[in-house]
């Protein structure tokens, strides 16, 4: 955890501005306010159904909101459509270069990995994609900072076990060298015995490459562990949010207290 004091007076990095996002008749998000400053690592927590992986969704600019808009760097990007690419699209913001600096990692990295692709082309593409190129030296690079064999590269993901496998899907999000790293419930398709060792290596990578961390999980303790701030999103609003020891140590609200009380340990992830 970084432990930096925001700079109030410089524009968030990524800002999410009273988003409200309805599909039909239901309501995911309503009137949600989120800002992330960089260098910050902010957990976003709570149950399946709370709102979580919109609000990433939205972060992401993959989707548009409903209503209220999504900032980066103070630049409006919430209308962006998704399956554009980055490209300008009439009346909407060129998001290629926030495709290079906001990266993300899924919760399953046998679905966010492309079967069919040795582990050199699925690390060089979003290279390619991006136009930045260096392929030859930056994959043993990004292999070796997964702690990874640089002969990894020549195999296909289903040789590799899901820790290695999410491995991969980090050094792949890491290509194109962000600022910004959305991790939506990474560990939460591991096995227990290898959670701890995927999120040392994020703590570890968010250090030394000086990244700000947006992680959305179910998970009380993994957030505790990760992150300097937390939000606590409740039926699509955010019920509580500010420092991780503020909220941990006197949560204010009911559904809070309810969460923190449902975790086994808060220590498991401090060995």
């Amino acid at each position: 955890m970084s432990g930096q004091p925001p700079d109030l007076a410089a524009p968030p990095l990524l800002e999410a501005r009273a988003v409200t996002k309805r599909y039909g008749g239901v309501t995911a998000l309503d009137d949600v306010s989120l800002r992330v400053d960089a260098g910050a690592t902010v957990g976003i927590v709570g149950e399946s159904g709370s709102g979580k992986s919109t609000l990433s969704r939205l972060l992401l600019a993959l989707e548009a909101p409903t209503a209220g808009e999504v900032r980066y760097l103070g630049t409006v990007i919430s209308g962006a459509a998704a399956g554009r690419r980055g490209r300008a699209v009439r009346g909407q913001p060129d998001l290629r270069d926030f495709r290079r600096t906001v990266q993300v990692v899924f919760q399953d990295p046998v679905s966010s990995l492309d079967p069919r692709m040795r582990v050199h082309d699925i690390l060089a593409e979003p290279l390619r994609a991006l136009g930045l190129g260096g392929e030859r030296a930056r994959v043993p690079e990004l292999l070796d900072a997964v702690g990874l064999p640089v002969t990894a590269a020549r195999h296909y993901p289903h040789e590799f076990s899901g820790g290695q496998r999410q491995r991969i899907a980090i050094a792949r999000a890491l290509g194109p060298r962000p600022s910004v790293l959305v991790a939506d419930e990474p560990v939460s398709a591991l096995d227990v015995s290898v959670r701890a060792q995927i999120l040392n290596l994020l703590t570890s990578l968010i250090a030394e490459l000086r990244l700000t961390l947006v992680f959305i999980s179910h998970d009380m303790a993994v957030v505790r562990h990760l992150c300097d701030e937390v939000a606590v999103l409740y039926r699509g609003t955010i019920v509580e949010q500010g420092s991780t020891s503020q909220v941990y140590g006197q949560p204010a609200h009911d559904y809070t207290r309810r969460l923190l009380a449902a975790v086994p340990s808060l220590r498991r992830f401090e060995d």
